[in-house]
């Protein structure tokens, strides 16, 4: 990605619509913004503003997105980026974080963040 000396970014985009069309789907869908001729999707796995994020499309020329890729039952956030090359390589500032929850089985492994703390009731005597 180039660095703001390298280019002018374009806009931002507003914070994006989400909709869940069916299982296992997000359609992510974004106004146009001024100067841009791409825009990058990003994902990231649980709630606004997000943590490890994800693209999940790249130099697109619509406005909308269709992610197939998520598990039903879990909380997903997304922002867009634009950018005024067809590459999308000068990417404006990130768009506003948006969230939702998919519909359908969920696939994710469980987490387990280990015990805060444990306390013995004793020893058996026999």
């Amino acid at each position: 990605r180039g660095a703001l000396t390298d280019c002018a970014p374009s806009a931002s985009p507003g914070t994006p619509s989400l909709a869940t069309p069916a299982d296992h789907q997000v359609q992510v869908s974004w106004s146009a913004a001024s100067g841009a001729a791409a825009y990058n999707v990003y994902r990231s796995l649980g709630a606004c503003p997000g943590g490890a994020w994800v693209q999940v499309a790249a130099a697109l020329t619509g406005t909308s997105f269709l992610d197939t890729g998520v598990s039903g039952g879990a909380i997903y956030s997304y922002y867009v980026a634009s950018a005024p090359d067809a590459g999308a390589f000068c990417e404006s500032p990130p768009s506003g974080c948006a969230q939702v929850v998919p519909t359908g089985d969920c696939f994710l492994l469980p987490t387990f963040a280990g015990a805060g703390s444990a306390l013995s009731a004793g020893t058996s005597g026999w």
